[in-house]
């Protein structure tokens, strides 16, 4: 998704989870502002593995995301 959705969807109240290689989705997160409802993570797609794991410890943390 695009900045421009991103906040669409903040500005509606939506829970919003970025996730990217290295720090990509940190400084893309920065440039959206400061919303509580906005966290960003790093996460190796290639590692099927991790996959389960991220997306369990992150729900756990933030709850569903709508986005």
């Amino acid at each position: 998704m695009g900045r421009s959705v991103v906040l669409q969807l903040l500005d509606m109240g939506a829970h919003v989870l970025c996730v990217d290689l290295a720090d990509f989705a940190e400084t893309f997160r920065q440039s959206c502002g400061t919303h509580q409802n906005l966290a960003a993570d790093s996460l190796d797609i290639r590692d099927v593995e991790a996959i389960d794991q991220f997306v369990s410890e992150r729900i756990a943390k933030h709850g569903v995301p709508h986005g």
